[in-house]
């Protein structure tokens, strides 16, 4: 079975998506600002129980590449990759949890954050229909980071 979809990805493309996923997981001064900025964001959302404002954040989050990055390293059997993204991963988790507790401090007084919070509970009690639709943005983002025109 033949299927075009895939068959049409030159080598070129191959390679240059594979250097801006490893370019995109680097962990500089500029990804830590994003991951600070985009779990502010998302913090003030889960306050608001605003949706709209935690899924923007998400989409200024680069935590997805060196997520990607894990995944590549491991279909290519290469563990430097690995290791390396997933160091970044760790180190994004605590400046997100750190810049997290931060902003909660500072900006949850005045509003009335309970228990009942549908933006948490949504959260910490997820459904086997959310692993799917992962997977299939994960099927996505893979497709347009190699189709550069699509990305």
């Amino acid at each position: 079975m033949n299927f075009s979809l895939f068959d049409s990805i030159t080598e070129k493309e191959k390679g240059a998506a594979i250097d801006d996923l490893i370019s995109d997981s680097s962990p500089n001064a500029p990804f830590f600002f994003l991951v600070i900025l985009s779990t502010i964001m998302a913090t003030l959302g889960i306050i608001a129980e605003n949706v709209s404002v935690v899924i923007g954040s998400m989409l200024i989050a680069p935590i997805l590449s060196p997520i990607l990055s894990v995944s590549l390293g491991t279909v290519m059997s290469d563990s430097k990759l690995m290791k390396w993204s997933l160091v970044t991963i760790l180190k994004s988790t605590l400046f997100a949890l750190g810049s997290a507790a931060v902003a909660t401090l500072f900006f949850s007084k005045g509003f009335n954050v309970s228990e009942s919070n549908t933006e948490i509970a949504s959260r910490i009690q997820p459904e086997i229909i959310y692993l799917m639709i992962a997977i299939v943005a994960g099927a996505a983002t893979a497709y347009a980071r190699v189709k550069s025109e699509l990305n």
